[in-house]
């Protein structure tokens, strides 16, 4: 009897145990631009980019060493976007050593080469040069064990951009940095609807905007 007490009792402690180290595992989950519903790592340490062009959003959240947790990430910021690249370049000349897991499209992407820098988590656009979300990458990442958060800051922009940097404030354990540039997000907004409001919808003026209009022969305008 006393054996079977012994045993019932190692058993509790280590399914106890098993159950605490899992809580400890993921800190809390988080709804993604997808609507999907993604436990995030409660240390993330190494972070993987879908498109180079993500670290502007990740630098609002990593103040001085916006750099210091990139494990990787794709080759369009260097080659869609040179300026920007220079700018940080001259800061972080780290910069070039990222490792880059594609070129310039989704199709580029090296699964090999994504799973081999083992990223805690990666952060991926609903749009864009990246993978998106039927990716067959997301569905092999995930099976490593590697949680894939999307975020939206290109389709609709208006409406997504406040609710991706809350998840990435959540992702990234950066909330309060996120909550910082929530509220002067806001107030700058404010700025233009506090004048925008007060214009009868009949004579508001339609504006057509093209993104960066001649840049590339292929796209762009």
């Amino acid at each position: 009897m006393k054996l079977v007490s012994v045993a019932k009792g190692l058993t509790m402690s280590l399914a106890a145990g098993a159950v605490l180290m899992s809580s400890a595992a993921w800190a809390e989950t988080v709804v993604d631009a997808a609507g999907r519903t993604v436990e995030v790592p409660e240390k993330v340490e190494r972070i993987l980019l879908g498109e180079g062009r993500m670290i502007h959003a990740v630098a609002l959240l990593e103040g001085d060493k916006p750099l210091a947790r990139i494990a990787g990430w794709q080759g369009d910021f260097r080659k869609l976007d040179p300026q920007s690249y220079a700018v940080y370049k001259a800061k972080f000349p780290e910069i070039d050593k990222i490792p880059l897991i594609g070129n310039t499209t989704e199709d580029s992407v090296s699964a090999e080469k994504v799973l081999t820098l083992n990223p805690d988590v990666a952060i991926f656009g609903l749009a864009g040069h990246g993978p998106g979300k039927n990716s067959e990458l997301v569905g092999q990442l995930e099976k490593a064990g590697i949680p894939v958060v999307f975020v939206d800051f290109r389709n609709e922009p208006l409406k997504n951009t406040l609710p991706g940097m809350r998840v990435l404030g959540k992702v990234l354990h950066r909330e309060e940095k996120a909550k910082a540039f929530e509220d002067f997000y806001q107030k700058q907004m404010k700025l233009v609807t506090d004048v925008t409001d007060k214009i009868p919808e009949d004579k508001k003026p339609t504006v057509f905007i093209d993104l960066r209009a001649g840049s590339f022969p292929d796209c762009c305008g």
